[in-house]
């Protein structure tokens, strides 16, 4: 019986070793050959005055009205069989070869497992394991595309891998798929917030929005720095250290992070945009964040094709500081709790970053720069130039131009979005760094950082730049915005 067993099992082991091989060499060539269709069609967007090959894929989807995963999926797929059938000579010749040369290799190793079983068992299990860790992450694609199996997600990684996405991720998803294995959630244990504290804090929070919605200057319902924030407060250590001992980018970072997650670890807003600071995973995969967040470490939550709204019972589990209720409430979760943008610490220092760049970029003028995070540095630096590079433009100034300066990369979403950032936010992130650096300062004394951060070895460039994520990349709306009416957390 055991030696029937031990047959099947090298029959069924030999069948999936020349299926997984013959798999791998497919998938192989595909990714090669994206990668030089991916370089071309870079060209074509540059030479088209696009400022890269995902803008003019999403110009192109908004035009034609047809999704852009299914455009990428029939221009880069009819691409990739065009080639197959111009090459199909030098490619039948090249088969010819390589089925020499596997002949010749299976004669090698059957000649070798003769003489060496036991070792031939042991390469033979080697190479199978090889194969499999590398081609299931590369078709999965777990930092891509949500871990779900249904045809739309099946569609996606089928684009990715035919237009070099997947191959340019390759690292990425590998990372990423093993790490889910045994990484845990990071719990700010000693920072939790019981469940009436979390409703009181709700409840402040809204009544703030209301005074900012009636006041939005300020001028009537002064900003009161000593009304306590527990959600917020609990940050501080975090964030001076962060800030470097600043009170200036203290007040800063901690008023980007009220208006986008209002304090809250696990926030998720319908974007799919996580964390204290409402990283979305395009944004947080890019230079220089992707060196706070780390390889791999940063996934898809596909909120855009399915709900990703929280329950209140379970934001407020979240938000209590314990690992055993947030690992409870993990099936049920929209998105993977591992991911780094819901580290506090990772989370805060890549919002500093950000913060200080686009302070540079812009002069410090506060309103500008919650446009460059909220719609993306482009637009931002679009309207200070406008303005005629001056810091001290006020919110009547920046309205009169930002729908008109957001049109290339929102169209006609343009308006309704100004608006929302006019009316809703930008008054917000005014009224709350006022309110932080009048209590970081309180007293005439420099707070002092009483957390110390994880050391890293990078260096981050703190001036504009001109290519790279700082350059053009806000078209990008679904990664690089909040939502359009300005909602980070969805709760029931």
């Amino acid at each position: 019986m055991k030696k029937f067993g031990r047959m099947l099992f090298r029959i069924g082991k030999g069948f999936y070793d020349i299926l997984a091989s013959y798999l791998l060499v497919i998938v192989l060539y595909v990714a090669v050959v994206s990668l030089g269709l991916h370089a071309l069609f870079s060209l074509l967007s540059n030479a088209l005055g696009m400022d890269d090959v995902a803008m003019m894929w999403s110009e192109l989807t908004r035009r034609v009205g047809v999704s852009g995963i299914w455009l990428r999926l029939v221009i880069y797929g009819g691409s990739q069989l065009g080639l197959l059938w111009l090459l199909k000579g030098p490619l039948k010749t090249t088969g010819n070869l390589a089925e020499r040369v596997i002949d010749k290799v299976v004669a090698g190793y059957t000649w070798f497992a003769r003489r060496a079983p036991r070792l031939s068992v042991f390469t033979g299990g080697v190479f199978t394991v090889m194969v499999t860790l590398l081609l299931i992450p590369f078709l999965v694609q777990p930092t891509l595309v949500p871990l779900r199996a249904d045809g739309y997600t099946m569609t996606e990684r089928a684009a990715n891998l035919v237009d070099g996405t997947a191959t340019l991720a390759l690292h990425d998803s590998v990372v990423g798929f093993y790490r889910r294995l045994y990484e845990e959630p990071k719990v700010q244990g000693k920072r939790g917030i019981d469940p009436l504290a979390f409703d009181d804090a709700i409840a402040r929070q809204e009544r703030e929005d209301e005074d900012i919605k009636r006041d939005p200057t300020g001028t009537v319902i002064a900003p009161d720095a000593s009304r306590p924030q527990p959600m917020m407060d609990r940050w501080d250590p975090i964030i001076m250290a962060a800030a470097e001992n600043d009170p200036h980018r203290f007040a800063q970072i901690k008023a980007f992070m009220y208006t986008e997650s209002a304090g809250r670890q696990f926030a998720v807003s319908h974007t799919g945009c996580l964390g204290l600071m409402q990283f979305c995973s395009g944004t947080a995969k890019r230079s220089p964040f992707k060196e706070v967040f780390g390889t791999g470490q940063v996934y898809s939550c596909g909120c855009r094709r399915t709900s990703c709204a929280v329950s209140r019972d379970v934001q407020r589990d979240m938000e209590r500081g314990s690992q055993e209720l947030v690992k409870k409430h993990e099936s049920v979760f929209p998105c993977e709790l591992t991911d780094a943008r819901f580290d506090a610490e990772k989370a805060i220092r890549a919002g500093g970053r950000y913060v200080a760049n686009l302070d540079k970029a812009v002069g410090g003028n506060i309103y500008l720069m919650y446009v460059g995070y909220n719609s993306g540095p482009a637009v931002a630096r679009k309207v200070y130039k406008a303005l005629g590079k001056n810091p001290n433009a006020t919110l009547a100034e920046i309205e009169a131009i930002l729908p008109q300066s957001m049109e290339r990369w929102y169209h006609e979403k343009s308006a309704r979005r100004a608006r929302s950032l006019v009316k809703n936010h930008l008054p917000k992130i005014k009224r709350m760094y006022d309110r932080y650096y009048a209590a970081a300062t309180a007293g005439g004394e420099e707070p002092v950082a009483t957390y110390e951060l994880t050391p890293v070895s990078f260096e981050l460039a703190m001036a504009p730049r001109t290519d790279g994520p700082f350059a053009e990349w806000a078209y990008l709306e679904e990664e690089l915005s909040i939502s359009d009416e300005g909602a980070v957390v969805t709760l029931q």
